[in-house]
């Protein structure tokens, strides 16, 4: 499945593909994390699941605030600004000049 982060400050998550005060399932907050699903038969909704305070929820949510979760490796991180400050086992770590920490 297709990993998915929210854009907006806050986005609902609700039990059919339409805006309705009465099928409103949760709020999900900025930055949390769904998986979809599927599309549903309108493209603006996707079905997705994620989890909750705890709880594993699955529903409808407007893809047009969401942002595919990008995969990347510490290690290419790590070796973006070529300024050795760590060795451990014989391997060097890098960290980018503009002030990561």
């Amino acid at each position: 499945m297709q990993r998915f982060q929210v854009t907006s400050d806050s986005l609902n998550i609700r039990s059919a593909p339409i805006v309705n005060e009465a099928n409103q399932i949760a709020v999900l907050p900025k930055g949390c994390i769904v998986s979809k699903i599927k599309n549903s038969d309108n493209d603006k909704w996707w079905k997705v699941a994620t989890i909750l305070e705890g709880k594993t929820l699955e529903g409808f949510v407007a893809q047009k605030f969401l942002s595919p979760v990008t995969k990347f490796s510490i290690k290419t991180v790590l070796k973006i600004g070529e300024i050795p400050i760590l060795q451990i086992n014989g391997e060097s770590a890098f960290f980018y000049e503009a002030g990561m920490s």
